[in-house]
């Protein structure tokens, strides 16, 4: 009998060897037990994140633009190559002084420069009009608030 159980210990030192091996394999390849674990996937989703400026393009600087009154925010874009401010803004919710006038920052290398100037709140809809310091035209350009 005793043979029976020199052979089963035999044979359970030669198991643990083995893992013992494969476990000096796997650090020596840079994993560990808690790198191995994957990480339950959640099932709730993520909530929709709201796109700044809305669903309407940029207003290009000097022109006129549409935006919606839910968006809380109007993003200008600058193609010129010195930055400019927007002076007055007739759009109901916008910042007001002391808030410092937004300056949209110079077109770069072909990329237009943008700003996002947030709103105190949401605006009515209507038609407003806005001026800036690189605007060289009679009539100002309008903001259509949807």
């Amino acid at each position: 009998m005793k043979k029976a159980k020199s052979k089963k210990k035999a044979q359970t030192t030669k198991k643990t060897q083995g893992k013992k091996k494969a476990q000096a394999t796997k650090k020596t390849q840079g994993t560990s037990k808690t790198q191995a674990r994957k990480k339950p996937q959640s099932t709730k989703k993520a909530p929709a994140k709201r796109k700044v400026g809305g669903a309407y393009p940029p207003i290009v600087l000097c022109n006129s633009g549409t935006v919606d009154h839910t968006d809380g925010a109007i993003t200008f874009e600058n193609n010129f190559t010195s930055p400019c401010t927007i002076t007055s803004c007739t759009v109901p919710c916008w910042p007001s002084p002391p808030a410092p006038n937004p300056v949209v920052p110079a077109a770069q290398n072909g990329i237009p420069g943008q700003k996002t100037v947030a709103l105190m709140c949401i605006p009515q809809t209507g038609t407003y009009s806005y001026t800036a310091t690189c605007c060289l035209i009679a009539a100002p350009p309008t903001i259509i608030v949807v």
